[in-house]
């Protein structure tokens, strides 16, 4: 008896009338608006910040005496110069390349590097 229950209850089709989103189209439309609204402030922030550090770091090449001021736009590079200047090997630019604490160990001696 028991086993034909389980049979029975295995083979039992379930359908449910529940709708796959709670949102309306309006809604929905509303939403995907304010997600890239937010994707494009983000990347216009990223890029405002980006030219902002490169031309600090084109007047902290040029205050050291580098010709190379262009090296400032060049990503790792830019970082390898920085170093360089600050007394550091410029190999700690390679850091940030490694996974996970990567980006962690890159804020440590960009901060030294910033201090020297």
């Amino acid at each position: 008896m028991a086993l034909s229950f389980l049979t029975q209850l295995a083979y039992t089709t379930y359908e449910y009338d529940y709708p796959s989103s709670t949102l309306t189209p309006e809604e929905s439309a509303a939403a995907t608006g304010i997600s890239a609204a937010i994707i494009i402030f983000s990347l216009v922030f990223a890029l405002v910040l980006y030219v902002f550090m490169a031309v600090c770091l084109m007047k902290i090449f040029a205050k050291a005496g580098r010709t190379d001021t262009w090296a400032a736009w060049v990503p790792f590079y830019n970082m390898w110069v920085l170093f360089e200047i600050a007394g550091r090997p410029g190999w700690w630019a390679l850091l940030g390349l490694i996974p996970f604490v990567g980006g962690i160990l890159l804020l440590v001696v960009q901060i030294i590097a910033f201090i020297d």
